[in-house]
């Protein structure tokens, strides 16, 4: 019903019928393309909000406080479409306006402050990241005189996400105790931002290595959230996922699948057809799948994920990137190295395109394309990958990349005999650190860090202040947010 009212709203604005009153059409524009958004109806709500800060410009050539809401929901949704490239830009804007409307603290200059946070830790610049999120702490602590809030909780959960991310477990923790902490002293009882902030907590002692400490919150969190929506509900779903990728990481794939399972179930029942959070149960469904050795039917799996992501994000996003690569993987080992090779090239052209210039998950796909080749037995196409990759890492490296992390597969690995040569060259150092990179293509369920596939959680937020991320590891990208609660942090490892 409110879908179809806001169609109808949209039809009266697309046919100009408001073009005689720019005031409420730019607040319906603004308000309606939110909605949208919130929904994940990306193509509805871009109809309505590009045109937005144009028609805000018209009517305020100089600052105002709706060409500044108009940027920042037009980058939020470019953010969570996976166009972070294209995102920045709107989200900064929208900060320097408002930072230059408004002198010292004030709520508005707080949240833009933590939506351009949010995108740069989505866009792995971690260390641009975490001084806005702090600064927005902060502001938020002095508008509140240091009193307990939702928002306080919420933007701790925030930062606790970028330390998780950087590696600062210790100081993750912290802020992640300290948010599950606010939440109850602030809400008694079941509550959604609990249950997301235990779930929060809970990745925080898994990524320490605390398994003990880190199950009963995964455990207590979808318990309350079952509670709380004995229906159903996709929070429920989301809980299921990320206690899932609990055991997944831990090797145990029994477990994780049927938790996946009915994830799945319950995001098809309440939200049918295409949603980025049901693309992503099928990533992990498939994932679990492909690790148990069922590997035909994790590929239709596979597909399906990678349908759904490509007709909600044509341009490409993260999400199909991850989805490809697991398709890569899966047809590796299966030997499929024809088709292996075609899903590794489209990944690598979506990473270029959503990741312009030198990145640690172009560096790792082009690798991978090395791999695939090689297996193939074509070893002078598979040493240009190698090239490639290892001269995109050692820029990286030289150039302290933010999203850079510890991760051996981004390092050259030496340990192992090339293959006999016939060109001269064969015994050189560079030619046995470039083959050094070379892997056997695994049996299956070896669970080989270069066949092992990604898979994720996907996890609500409020949008603008928790952040949507699925950890722990490397890999991140733009989630659905959810409004009211912050999110899950569980993002699992590549």
């Amino acid at each position: 019903m409110l879908k179809e009212m806001m169609d109808l709203a949209t039809a009266r604005i697309e046919n100009g019928e408001l073009k005689d009153a720019p005031d409420a059409e730019l607040q319906l524009r603004l308000t309606i393309g939110d909605t949208y958004h919130d929904l994940s109806l990306y193509p509805e709500a871009a109809k309505l909000l590009e045109p937005a800060a144009k028609l805000a410009r018209s009517l305020y050539p100089a600052d105002h406080p709706e060409t500044a809401r108009a940027l920042a929901q037009m980058g939020q949704l470019l953010k969570d479409r996976g166009e972070l490239t294209a995102a920045e830009p709107l989200t900064r804007e929208a900060l320097d306006m408002r930072r230059r409307l408004y002198t010292g603290d004030h709520t508005e200059v707080a949240e833009s402050l933590n939506e351009l946070g949010t995108l740069l830790e989505a866009r792995a610049n971690l260390t641009g990241a975490e001084p806005l999120l702090r600064e927005s702490l902060a502001m938020f602590r002095r508008l509140t005189k240091g009193n307990d809030s939702q928002r306080i909780a919420d933007e701790l959960n925030n930062l606790g996400t970028v330390l998780l991310a950087s590696g600062d477990l210790a100081g993750a923790e912290s802020s992640m105790r300290d948010a599950f902490e606010m939440y109850r002293r602030l809400i008694p009882g079941d509550h959604p931002a609990i249950a997301h902030s235990e779930i929060n907590l809970a990745t925080v002692l898994q990524s320490r290595g605390d398994l003990k400490g880190a199950e009963p919150h995964f455990r207590n969190s979808v318990e309350m959230r079952k509670r709380l929506y004995p229906k159903g509900h996709a929070h429920v779903g989301i809980g299921l996922v990320c206690f899932g990728m609990f055991y997944f990481s831990g090797g145990e794939y029994e477990q994780a699948e049927p938790l996946f399972r009915e994830a799945l179930a319950i995001q098809r029942k309440v939200v049918p057809g295409d949603h980025p959070n049901t693309a992503s149960i099928l990533n992990n469904l498939a994932s679990t799948l492909q690790l148990r050795g069922n590997f035909a039917e994790a590929e239709p799996v596979y597909i399906e994920s990678l349908g759904m992501s490509t007709r909600l994000t044509p341009g490409g996003s993260a999400e199909a990137a991850n989805t490809l690569t697991n398709i890569t993987q899966l047809r590796r080992v299966r030997k499929d190295f024809a088709g292996a090779e075609a899903s590794c090239r489209e990944s690598i052209a979506m990473l270029r395109s959503l990741f312009p210039g030198d990145h640690p998950k172009l560096a790792d796909a082009i690798h991978s394309l090395g791999l695939v080749i090689d297996d193939a037995g074509d070893l002078d196409r598979a040493e240009s990958q190698f090239r490639e990759a290892i001269a995109m890492w050692r820029r990286l490296v030289t150039a302290d990349h933010p999203s850079q992390c510890t991760n051996p597969s981004r390092r050259p690995r030496g340990g192992r005999t090339a293959r006999p040569r016939s060109r001269g060259d064969a015994g050189t150092h560079e030619r046995q650190e470039l083959l050094g990179h070379r892997q056997r293509t695994p049996a299956a369920g070896t669970g080989d860090p270069e066949t092992r596939p990604v898979c994720r959680c996907r996890a609500g937020t409020h949008r603008g202040t928790a952040r949507a991320d699925d950890r722990p590891g490397c890999s991140k990208e733009p989630a659905r947010p959810e409004r009211g609660s912050p999110a899950a942090t569980v993002r699992a490892m590549e």
